[in-house]
This record gives C-alpha cells, sequence and structure tokens, in this order.
C-alpha cells in the first residue's frame, strides 16, 4: 500500500507540473524539461506493480517476455533524465558544443538500452509467469546484468545531471530550482546504490520501500521545482497584463 501511494504521489505531482508548464512547448530547453516529467510519469506507471493486473499478462502473452513493461518504464526513465541534461546543458554550453556533450549521455544510454533489452529477452526467469513486483523474480545471470547495467547508468546520468547544475546554480535566479534537482538527484542516486546493493550482495538485507520511497519523493521534488521555477518566471508577465474589463479614458 505504501508503495502504490508514493507511486500514486509521484503520478500527481507530475500530471500537475505538466499542466503547469503546458505553454512550454515552443521554448527549447523548457520543451524538453517538461517532456522529461511526462517520461517520468509514464515511467513511474509502468514500473508500478500495480500495473501488472493490466499490461503484464496482455505482454507476456504476445511477446513470452515477462515484466516488458518494467523494461519499458526504466527506459523511459533513463529518457527523463537525459531531457534534464539537455535542458541544462541547452543553457551553459555554446550551440557548436552541445552535439559532443549529447553524445556522452547518447552513447551509454543507447549501449546500455541494448544490453537491458538482451539481458531480459535471455533469462530464464522471466519465461514463465512472474511475480507482479521485479524485485521479486529471483535474479538469474542474465537479470543480474539487467539490473546492474540500469543502475550504472542511471547513477552516471545523475552524476552527470549534478555537475551540470552545479554550475547553473551560480546564477541567482535558478540558485532554488538547481538545488532541488540536486538534491532530487542525490536521493535517485541513493535510491539506485540501495538498489544495487539489494543485487549484489543479498536480496533480502534491503527491504523496497528504500529504493521506492527515495525514488519516488526525487521525482516529486524535481517535479515541484520544475512547476515552481515556472510560475516564477511567469509572475511578472501576469503582473503587467491588463484586467480584462478594463477601459482606457479618452484624451
Amino acid at each position: 500500500m505504501t508503495q502504490s501511494t508514493l507511486t500514486a504521489l509521484a503520478l500527481c505531482f507530475c500530471g500537475v507540473t505538466i499542466w503547469v508548464r503546458r505553454k512550454t512547448w515552443r521554448i527549447r530547453w523548457d520543451r524538453a524539461l517538461t517532456l522529461s516529467f511526462v517520461f517520468q510519469g509514464l515511467g513511474f506507471a509502468l514500473s508500478a506493480p500495480a500495473m501488472s493486473h493490466y499490461l503484464e499478462h496482455a505482454l507476456f502473452r504476445i511477446s513470452g517476455v515477462a515484466h516488458l513493461r518494467d523494461f519499458f518504464g526504466h527506459v523511459l526513465f533513463i529518457c527523463a533524465i537525459c531531457c534534464v541534461i539537455y535542458a541544462c546543458a541547452c543553457r551553459l554550453v555554446p550551440d557548436h558544443e552541445l552535439e559532443s556533450v549529447l553524445y556522452k549521455i547518447e552513447f551509454p544510454g543507447a549501449i546500455a538500452g541494448g544490453t537491458m533489452l538482451a539481458a531480459i529477452t535471455l533469462s530464464h526467469n522471466l519465461s514463465r509467469e512472474p511475480p507482479p513486483d521485479f524485485l521479486d523474480v529471483p535474479c538469474d545471470f542474465w537479470l543480474r546484468v539487467y539490473w546492474l547495467t540500469y543502475g550504472a547508468i542511471v547513477i552516471y546520468l545523475l552524476c552527470f545531471v549534478i555537475r551540470l547544475l552545479w554550475v547553473l546554480r551560480r546564477d541567482p535566479r535558478s540558485r532554488l530550482t538547481a538545488d532541488l534537482f540536486i538534491i532530487a538527484s542525490g536521493l535517485g542516486v541513493v535510491s539506485f546504490a540501495v538498489l544495487l546493493t539489494r543485487i549484489i550482495i543479498n536480496p533480502g538485507l534491503v527491504a523496497r520501500f528504500w529504493i521506492w520511497t527515495p525514488s519516488c519523493v526525487a521525482g516529486g521534488l524535481a517535479a515541484f521545482g520544475a512547476a515552481w521555477s515556472w510560475r516564477e518566471r511567469m509572475r511578472p508577465r501576469s503582473r503587467r497584463r491588463p484586467p480584462p474589463n478594463s477601459t482606457r479614458r479618452r484624451a
């Protein structure tokens, strides 16, 4: 119940943020940041164990691979972090250097996605009806490869985000938003470090609560920071806007 509640709260934060930032789709770096919360919300929805009642059986009958929805959700999480990196890089890096920066995340992300897909397809523990929670599936060699690859790429991307945000926070106008994203990224690193500890050392050593809670709190905190930043930017414009029923006195 706690895991479902945390997931629902994270989804609510993502949905509210997408609505607040609905006018950002024409701005390059703001569009990327808003898109990240679309990916993040879909990632939370697909990775939630409650979704197994709706998608798991249908996808298993079609593909013969269990927990394929979790794979799609994990890929969307990776895409969400890449969108945040793109949004930060657009503000910090000149256009002619942007491609070299993006290559540092696109190439590892593509390698990680391909490795995860191969691992989840080759795992014998996913060739039959599994438990609803992906974390409850016993790890064979290929599932260990899957989780290690997923955890490593996410931690790498989050550390990349923190590096960019640390530079971005030098601007006083962006300091609070950057600090919120840094805290959220730190919580994400903690969550995936706990996940890797569970996979490498002992699955019973760490409860799922310590994986999902920092992840959901990080998602909600980042969503709040993005929504708050956009509202603060739009506030001066709303003050200059004249009332709808105002009339000008003729000279």
